[in-house]
């Protein structure tokens, strides 16, 4: 509209009808033929129609301006098909919220179908990627947000998670790890690493002087990924930094480092305190025994390899023998085997016989998640499990032995969980068990669930209640029918919505996945 038209109507409107005779403001063309039309009644009606002809002039006759030169190029077409409606569904309503805990299965399920998510929920399931919680798994979404979610997280830096590795330039990464944040550049660090491990390491050392402690020691963890001896030198070198952070960082990397002067000299350290010899108890039989000396002080070198000067006060083992799990941990369990000619099992049981059986374990329960060592884990789970991580060490065997292990343990608990939680080891290696249940091994939980709910005390298991949510997400969907049959009904059942969510959640799992394989 032009401008003037409308100053020259306002200021008629101000000054008012009474006092000023209400005349068409000039225009040419379409418009003031449109003005000179309006019929010279009251001059209050001829200003507000003189006002609506213009303002409808406004809204029709504008058109914004474009450029055309900053619009992206299409997204590609998409190879992959998409999903189902009812897969689509089932999205959205993890993605709303109801479900959110299932969506890293539901992400699996639909990449081994290849298939991708439906274009209106990619800015939701974007988003959703977007949030901490997700940092870890977000390598989960890439393959089902296909071509178009690439193309949108182009678009928006919240969502650069998501552009593949393949789409950015070298200068384009030198920029970001230049200018970006730190969530941002370790997402960089890590993917550049597993693609060119020598390139990551010198990205990191090319401004690690610039780098504030907090920032170098986050971007050291992220060196787990193409963790190669060739980065040896550089780590070595970071055990001399002002950070305290940071030399623990690069001690836990050096400690994986199976080959690395890291782990001689630990070794070397421990060959001086732990020896170990064969008594013979029988004609044909041996057992291994470990005598055990405490270090004596923190010597500089020591300090320098990330041992901690003031370990936690609540120590059950006290300094000194925080200090002898620290040295363990850092040593792959491979080299006692071959010392002592022992197995794990063997190595285990004489650690149990000794004075510092607390000390042993913890430093060989660190050691055996460090260098994914199965048989000590499975060692350290049979014999010595109530002072063992369990969650790690489960999470290193075959499903089917883990599952093993934990019936052992509901057997000899008679088939039932404990009265308490403290008292029911059972129950915290199930809580653990982070994994998916086969159907059998799930039949069986839930008929000792059962068993619990129908005792006079279920009501009082608050543990088992809690926690039926979580066990709904690694029980086999393959038993949800059968999993709502032979529950107390009613008033009798004793953990009420708690048992409804962990059968509907089943339920929507089942469903999810009969959805997505079809």
């Amino acid at each position: 509209m032009p401008r003037e038209l409308w100053k020259t109507l306002l200021a008629q409107a101000l000054l008012g009808t009474a006092r000023n005779s209400m005349e068409a403001p000039p225009a040419g063309g379409p418009l003031g033929e449109v003005l000179t039309r309006l019929e010279a009644g009251d001059p209050e009606g001829r200003l507000l129609k003189t006002a609506g002809v213009l303002s409808l002039y406004h809204q029709a006759g504008w058109e914004p301006p474009q450029d055309t030169a900053a619009l992206p190029d299409p997204a590609p077409e998409d190879e992959r098909a998409c999903c189902s409606a009812g897969a689509a569904q089932h999205l959205g309503a993890i993605l709303s919220g109801r479900f959110t805990e299932v969506l890293p299965e539901w992400l699996e399920a639909a990449s081994t179908a290849r298939v991708r998510a439906p274009e209106s929920l990619l800015p939701a399931l974007l988003d959703e990627g977007s949030k901490g919680r997700w940092s870890g798994e977000r390598h989960r979404f890439l393959p089902v947000l296909g071509h178009r979610g690439s193309w949108l997280a182009h678009q928006n830096s919240d969502w650069s998670w998501a552009t593949p590795a393949e789409t950015a330039t070298t200068d384009e990464e030198d920029q970001l790890w230049q200018t970006g944040g730190r969530e941002a550049r370790g997402l960089l660090l890590e993917r550049v690493r597993a693609a060119d491990p020598e390139r990551g390491r010198r990205m990191l050392e090319n401004t690690w002087r610039e780098d504030p402690a907090a920032d170098r020691a986050a971007f050291l963890a992220r060196l787990q990924v193409g963790l190669q001896p060739e980065d040896e030198p550089f780590l070595e070198s970071c055990l001399d930094d002002r950070s305290t952070e940071v030399r623990r960082a690069a001690a836990e990397l050096l400690a994986r480092l199976p080959g690395s002067a890291y782990c001689a000299r630990m070794l070397a350290r421990l060959e001086a305190l732990i020896t170990a010899e064969r008594l013979q108890e029988g004609r044909n039989v041996s057992r291994l025994s470990l005598a055990v000396t405490l270090p004596q002080e923190l010597d500089p070198g020591m300090k320098r390899d990330g041992l901690s000067p003031n370990p936690p006060g609540n120590s059950t083992v006290g300094r000194r023998g925080v200090w002898l799990s620290e040295l363990l941990s850092a040593v792959p369990p491979s080299a006692w085997y071959d010392r002592w000619e022992a197995s794990p099992a063997e190595i285990v049981a004489a650690a149990v016989r000794t004075e510092w059986r607390k000390a042993l374990l913890d430093g060989w329960s660190v050691a055996a998640q460090r260098y994914r060592d199965a048989a000590l884990a499975e060692a350290l789970l049979r014999l010595g499990m109530d002072e063992t991580p369990w969650g790690e060490l489960l999470g290193l065997l075959a499903p089917e032995t883990a599952e093993g292990i934990i019936l052992e343990q509901l057997r000899k608990e008679h088939g039932l969980f404990g009265e308490s939680e403290g008292a029911n080891q059972v129950f915290h290696l199930l809580r653990e068990h982070r994994r998916p249940w086969s159907a059998l091994f799930t039949r069986e939980i839930l008929a000792a669930l059962r068993r619990n709910a129908h005792l006079k005390t279920a009501r009082s298991h608050w543990y088992l209640r809690s926690e039926l949510k979580n066990f709904a997400l690694y029980a086999s969907p393959e038993v949800a029918d059968e999993a709502r049959q032979g529950w107390p009904e009613g008033d009798q059942n004793p953990w009420g919505n708690a048992l409804e969510s962990f059968l509907d959640l089943l339920h929507f799992r089942n469903e999810m996945l009969q959805e997505l394989s079809r």
